[in-house]
């Protein structure tokens, strides 16, 4: 039978398990919440916020903060808890040499310790003891240290919990450093993306511009002839007035006329009738109608096509039929082409293919105007269509001077042109294959000189990445 001695031996050695097992419970899950606090943390001064937090609720300490590599020989404090290290430069002797390279331990008065001795009075005024970590942070191990103002205020167990945490902020790092990094790449992608529609809209506007005196013409002839037409049926109508003004003045008599005034009306009005020439108007009005009708449609043509090429383009993808977008095409470079080229077409019925129509249009542009500009007096340029598997086929082909072997190798390089300097920006055949690889096709070419070249472009039904809510 135990004595009361040893009873009370026994409760006491209890006792002390069970406030050991609950330090340990304690310290378990505050570290276990605290790590995944930590893990959520989207950058390296997030992460460190939430472990100051962690050490100041595990261990009696007044000030926790990292010091980094600055230079060989010299940390510096990167991050502080509550900023009164921030920025402060510290010399690496002998006892961050040995932490550097993976102890992890404590010093106390602080004041007699090299490194603390080179710091001002009023950083290490409230420093008892101090206690230092190895944290490998990136590419480079940086040390963790705990303050506390009381003189030998850390044991061995708190080395070791700190040893274990400071292995955890490691890995913690190098999740946060991950997901900085695929933040950071998520920026350059989008700088990237705005980046080349900007150059897209860029090199529109460019090709726009160099349409702009053929456009400007294309909208000037029929506003010549509509406005010259108007001033004619304002004449008209001019003569017009006088017959319903001698007809007015009988309708708006108070008595019915007599046979004789009948007959004198009759006489006035068919003289009047031969003097104006009735028949005439009547016919030759309608016919400049008819031509101003003709030049508002094409005025109101122009305008639309060049409202949907200077738009710009945000990269919608939608159901098209490309030979829409080759007919709107050809309405904006016609003032190009017209006078010393004969357009062919052979447009056979296309599937609709999902993809972005205005970025399409301005292929079929930089192609239209090339091939206008490589035929010097007169030729043809034919455009082509065509169903094929699981896609569609354009085809572009003129009858011009044709482009050498050693340019074509070269053709879809940027800047790269043959054209003389304020002819073209040496983007246009660039920003093409661009597009149609952006769209999971493909552009061939097949040119000789002195005979002409033919651009031949594939386009899928769907591209390869296409997603449905694109649409």
């Amino acid at each position: 039978m135990e004595t009361l001695e040893q009873l009370r031996e026994s409760l006491q050695e209890a006792t002390r398990l069970k406030e050991q097992a609950e330090w340990y419970r304690k310290e378990s899950e505050l570290l276990l919440g605290s790590m995944q606090t930590v893990l959520m943390a989207d950058t390296p001064q997030e992460m460190f916020a939430q472990v100051f937090g962690v050490f100041k609720q595990l261990l009696e300490c007044n000030h926790c903060f990292v010091l980094e590599a600055q230079k060989p020989g010299t940390l510096y404090c990167s991050a502080c808890s509550d900023g009164v290290f921030s920025d402060s430069s510290w010399q690496v002797g002998g006892l961050f040499k040995r932490i550097l390279q993976g102890k992890t331990l404590t010093t106390f008065r602080v004041a007699q310790i090299p490194e603390w001795e080179s710091q001002p009075e009023s950083l290490r005024s409230d420093v008892g003891s101090a206690l230092y970590s190895p944290v490998e942070l990136q590419d480079q191990t940086a040390i963790l240290v705990l303050t506390s103002p009381d003189v030998g205020a850390f044991s061995k167990n708190d080395e070791q919990l700190v040893a274990r945490f400071s292995a955890l902020v490691a890995q913690t790092m190098a999740n946060v450093s991950a997901k900085l990094l695929v933040t950071e790449n998520q920026k350059l992608r989008a700088a990237k993306e705005k980046a080349e529609s900007d150059l897209l809209h860029a090199e529109k506007m460019a090709s726009i511009g160099q349409l702009a005196a053929g456009v400007a013409h294309e909208i000037n002839n029929p506003m010549g002839f509509i406005f010259s037409n108007s001033t004619m049926l304002k004449t008209y109508i001019g003569d017009l007035s006088k017959l319903l003004s001698a007809l007015n003045d009988w309708v708006a008599a108070d008595s019915e006329p007599s046979p004789e005034q009948l007959t004198q009306c009759y006489g006035q009005l068919c003289e009047l009738w031969e003097e104006l020439d009735v028949d005439f108007l009547r016919e030759d009005m309608q016919g400049l109608l008819d031509d101003n009708q003709a030049g508002l449609e094409r005025i109101r043509d122009i305008v639309l096509a060049l409202r949907s090429f200077s738009r710009q383009d945000e990269g919608t993808w939608e159901a098209y039929n490309l030979n829409e977008g080759l007919e709107l095409t050809l309405k904006m470079v016609m003032n190009e082409l017209k006078y010393k080229v004969e357009i062919r077409k052979d447009l056979q019925t296309l599937p609709k293919i999902y993809c972005q129509p205005g970025r399409l249009n301005q292929v079929w542009m930089n192609m239209l105007v090339n091939a206008g500009q490589a035929i010097e007096r007169h030729g043809t340029i034919t455009i082509a269509t065509e169903p094929a598997e699981q896609g569609v086929i354009v085809t572009i082909t003129d009858t011009g001077c044709g482009i050498s072997k050693e340019d074509q190798a070269r053709l879809f390089e940027p800047f790269f042109t043959t054209k003389g300097v304020g002819e073209g920006t040496g983007l246009g055949l660039s920003i093409s294959y661009s597009i149609i690889e952006q769209h999971g096709g493909r552009i061939e070419v097949d040119s000789r000189v002195n005979e002409g070249t033919r651009f031949s472009i594939y386009l899928p039904v769907e591209p390869p990445e296409f997603e449905a809510d694109q649409v």
